[in-house]
């Protein structure tokens, strides 16, 4: 039988864990709230740099293609800016998923739907294969999803390819179903998302904001219980790769 002294013993480390578990998320939902304010305020001003340039595209004479290529460019470091505001969001949002069953193919779709323009290359694959390669088709299924953290990070994760590949390189999307391993880690869906961008290093050679991307990615699919990869070859590209389930 254990002492009392060891029941107080046991009974005080419990109550100091869950006194540090709760100061961690007020800790992560107070810097949230800050990182909320503080990207809506900065986008303010943000959008008036973007008019103010996107004006003076438009006005500049047509001979004067250096200054035109600084406005545009400017334009671009204001898109930027606010992607890197939105996976920082996506990164520090600690709230309680809400998933729902979700067939991610209609997702994906939804979202491409909303991004098509003269400027963006996407191609799908939705196989509906295994991974393995077997070539038998079968039905991907639900998968359980917060649908607005999903959708988020999707949308981040093509404006890194995109840029990745300078917008000039298709950007695939594929699934597949993902098979049960013997070790016993259960079926799934495969997301695969990948630019051959060729001559890229590592991950920290995608520039910018990229490594908050990633790792507010793989934060929230390892929420729902998924795996993330990233992998980046010089000779292949980038290759992000899901598990879904």
């Amino acid at each position: 039988m254990n002492s009392a002294a060891e029941v107080q013993r046991a009974a005080v480390a419990a109550t100091t864990q869950d006194s540090l578990v709760t100061t961690r998320d007020t800790t992560e939902a107070v810097a949230h709230q800050v990182l909320q304010t503080l990207a809506h305020d900065l986008r303010q001003p943000l959008s008036a740099i973007e008019s103010t340039a996107y004006y003076l595209g438009l006005v500049l004479q047509r001979g004067d293609a250096q200054a035109r290529e600084h406005a545009t460019r400017l334009r671009k470091l204001v898109e930027q800016a606010n992607w890197i505001l939105s996976c920082g969001l996506q990164f520090s949002d600690a709230s309680p998923l809400s998933p729902q069953p979700v067939d991610l193919e209609d997702l994906i779709t939804d979202i491409v739907a909303t991004r098509i323009s003269d400027d963006t290359h996407l191609s799908l694959d939705f196989s509906g294969k295994d991974s393995a390669g077997s070539g038998q088709s079968e039905s991907l299924g639900l998968v359980q999803l917060d649908v607005r953290r999903m959708r988020k990070l999707i949308e981040n994760l093509l404006d890194l390819l995109e840029e990745a590949g300078k917008t000039a390189l298709p950007v695939r999307i594929r699934t597949a179903a993902e098979p049960s391993t013997e070790s016993g880690t259960p079926a799934g869906v495969l997301l695969e998302m990948s630019v051959a961008a060729v001559g890229l290093q590592s991950a920290a050679s995608l520039g910018c904001g990229s490594s908050l991307c990633l790792d507010g990615a793989k934060r929230i699919v390892e929420a729902h219980g998924g795996e993330f990869g990233c992998s980046v070859d010089p000779a292949d590209g980038v290759r992000l790769r899901m598990v879904l389930r």
